[in-house]
């Protein structure tokens, strides 16, 4: 017999995996599994197989901050899934973008709770959302926090292209480009 061993194996309610081993160590080699090995005695080992995968959406997303030009935003991590967060990133829509297009707006490490992101778009609704990341992947989208909305400013650029053309003495018609609506 390959390995001499009893072997015990009780689901928990997140998906461990116990197993009691006797004499020689089973060694499991599965690309999404943790393993955490304690000796329990001499003939005994005890395994934890932790499931790992991407991280659970960070929660309590809120927009701290909103000004003419930045936004704060702050969240709670959630679960990390047995797998360490290494970032975060931070996502915007605008009342300009289609409901699903999300614009990366921030990354910051796993150690920072809070973001700033610069409004580049006067006049514009804004709303954000997170991402937490790991090794094996991104979460689900957080929830969005509340509106953040930017004033009424003169437009910071000139029309583009602007021509005028004379059609007699009383009638000047003037043409431009017109400017991206996050623009003016």
């Amino acid at each position: 017999m390959l390995l001499n061993l009893v072997v015990a194996v009780l689901r928990g309610s997140i998906g461990r995996v116990i197993a009691i081993l006797r004499d020689r160590l089973l060694l499991l080699s599965l690309l999404v599994e943790r393993f955490v090995l304690t000796l329990i005695n001499e003939d005994y080992y005890y395994y934890y197989c932790l499931r790992a995968g991407p991280p659970d959406p960070p929660y309590n997303v809120q927009l701290r901050h909103c000004s003419s030009w930045l936004a704060e935003v702050s969240w709670s991590p959630g679960s990390d899934n047995n797998d360490p967060v290494n970032h975060y990133i931070v996502y915007y829509n605008t009342s300009f973008d289609e409901p699903d297009l999300f614009t990366v707006a921030a990354r910051v490490s796993a150690s920072y709770r809070s973001a700033n992101v610069r409004l580049d778009s006067m006049w514009t609704n804004y709303t954000f959302s997170v991402k937490a990341g790991n090794s094996l992947g991104l979460s689900e989208r957080s929830a969005f926090t509340a509106m953040c909305q930017t004033p009424e400013q003169i437009p910071r650029k000139n029309p583009s292209n602007v021509c005028s053309v004379s059609r007699g003495a009383d009638q000047l018609v003037v043409t431009w480009e017109v400017c991206a609506p996050t623009i003016h």
